[in-house]
């Protein structure tokens, strides 16, 4: 199983690394500047952390923002998308009120709350059950943003902060989008990362 990380000059790159090297070998684990590159690879993982702003300079200085979102709509090779992974594939981020890749319907919102960004260990809730929390007792995960999706649709898992319902993980086809960080989440976060990976079927609907 290969797995590449998107490399797009900013995010927690070797975070990322060395949580999936406790689950596979080294050579299996990819940095990706480039599509072409993502036709050696099995899964994709879109890492978190940094600004929209930033994320999408990058991205269109090496001409990869419009190739990106056209590979993964054709291809459909499971995608892992991490905070600002998960956020920047819906139509409008209100940070730097700037239109998203628009592969998912929705907003991202800041946060209402006394104190942002909304940081530490939080308890995620069941809204509907999936196979990507397999053996996992305790769903405590590590947060740290400040902005959120609204769409509540195909929310599998949700938190709440300061009365904000924060999807947690949606799920729509071969697209796995957290708001939590797994590689900062000890046990249970390498148990995301290893359901992902190992489960051929693209992971199972629990009815």
């Amino acid at each position: 199983m290969k797995v590449g990380i998107l490399n797009l000059g900013y995010g927690n790159l070797f975070s990322i690394k060395n949580a999936l090297k406790k689950i596979i070998s080294k050579k299996n684990i990819f940095f990706i500047s480039k599509i072409k590159q993502l036709k050696k690879v099995d899964k994709i993982i879109f890492p978190g952390n940094g600004s929209i702003i930033d994320c999408f300079n990058n991205m269109n200085k090496i001409n990869f923002l419009f190739l990106l979102r056209k590979f993964l709509i054709k291809k459909k090779k499971p995608f892992l998308g991490i905070c600002l992974g998960k956020q920047i594939l819906f139509n409008f981020n209100k940070e730097g009120k700037t239109n998203g890749l628009g592969i998912f319907k929705g907003n991202i919102l800041r946060i209402k709350a006394k104190k942002v960004p909304f940081i530490g260990w939080s308890k995620i809730k069941s809204v509907k059950k999936h196979s990507i929390t397999n053996d996992i007792k305790k769903l405590i995960f590590y947060f740290s943003h400040s902005y959120y999706l609204s769409k509540k649709k195909f929310t599998y898992y949700k938190v709440n902060y300061s009365n904000n319902n924060i999807s947690s993980i949606f799920i729509l086809k071969n697209f796995f989008l957290l708001q939590f960080h797994p590689e900062k989440s000890s046990y249970q976060g390498l148990k995301i990362l290893k359901n992902f990976i190992y489960d051929n079927s693209s992971l199972r609907y629990i009815q």
